[in-house]
């Protein structure tokens, strides 16, 4: 992942991509969707960067509703200008407006082919990406299990409903992954499928996160 500041023509904003370039046509796609054609490019250090927005990198990292190809980790120009240093900043690169356009413009039958894998890598992707977060909530649950069974009686006695309903809707998750799995390509680009599912493995990661919570406080929630 890298982390970058760019200075557009509204001001700096700070971004997350795992792009390994800035001039990867990806990239400029979703840079051009958000209505950036033209910018001036420094790659920042990421643990500066973890270091500065703290538990606000770690809400947009693990935001399902985003890509890792593009997420926005900060809107606010005069707050991302005061965060960081010049010496901090990588080397400047400038983009044109005309070079985003002769990178993302090939010929017509050219573009209709990349538009095609692209929607078949998005899905594969994104399914992969789900798979990871059902794998690592698995140790979570696992790790906090074991938390729950050495602590008190009291603290686990108000965490075992939470537990057991989170690990109905773990189940519900891979569930829904597993349908999606074997459902058509165009399903993952309808939007009310696409919302559901995601929505799904937001309430995961938010009940996990509540329960941990919950576990370090060692009282009963309201």
């Amino acid at each position: 992942m890298k982390a970058l500041m760019l200075f557009t023509g509204s001001g700096p904003v700070v971004v997350l991509t795992s792009h390994e370039t800035v001039t990867d046509p990806g990239l400029f796609a979703q840079l051009k969707a958000k209505g950036i054609e033209k910018f001036v490019a420094f790659e920042l250090p990421l643990d500066r960067v973890k270091e500065r927005y703290g538990g606000h990198y770690q809400t947009v990292l693990h935001n399902l509703h985003e890509s890792d190809d593009l997420r926005v980790l900060d809107f606010d120009g005069q707050r991302a200008f005061r965060l960081f240093r010049f010496d901090e900043m990588g080397p400047a690169l400038e983009v044109e407006a005309d070079l985003m356009t002769a990178v993302l413009e090939p010929s017509q039958s050219a573009e209709a082919s990349v538009d095609t894998a692209a929607l078949g890598t998005t899905r594969k992707a994104k399914i992969e990406q789900l798979e990871k977060h059902l794998h690592d909530w698995e140790s979570r649950v696992h790790e906090l299990e074991a938390i729950m069974e050495k602590g008190d009686s009291k603290t686990s006695g108000c965490c075992e409903k939470e537990r057991r309903a989170l690990l109905e809707l773990r189940q519900l998750a891979a569930d829904t992954l597993a349908k999606l799995r074997l459902e058509e390509a165009h399903s993952w680009e309808e939007e009310n499928f696409r919302t559901g599912v995601l929505d799904i493995f937001d309430q995961v990661g938010r009940s996990i996160d509540r329960l941990v919570g919950r576990i370090r406080a060692g009282s009963p929630g309201n």
